[in-house]
């Protein structure tokens, strides 16, 4: 039994990737689900309830607050110290 679940939805696969990029920044596995979705058959994407990010239950508080803010603006800054 799986213990992922959904912490946000989004329409474009490039929003759900900054979001994933911005929990493994802070120390949170995440994952992506139907990120090809929108490339193959754009009305699709709302049928199967959008690009999603997935992590472990045990984060997933700690995750939907670190998505409540955009951090795509400091990505670059933060990351590139944790992934150099």
């Amino acid at each position: 039994m799986s213990n992922l679940i959904v912490v946000a939805k989004y329409l474009y696969p490039l929003d759900a990737n900054i979001a994933k990029v911005s929990l493994e920044c802070a120390g949170i596995t995440a994952f992506i689900g139907d990120e090809h979705t929108p490339s193959l058959q754009w009305s699709y994407s709302d049928v199967v309830g959008g690009v999603c990010v997935f992590v472990e239950k045990e984060h997933e508080d700690e995750a939907k607050s670190i998505l409540k803010d955009d951090l795509s603006l400091i990505l670059d800054v933060e990351c590139k110290s944790k992934v150099a």
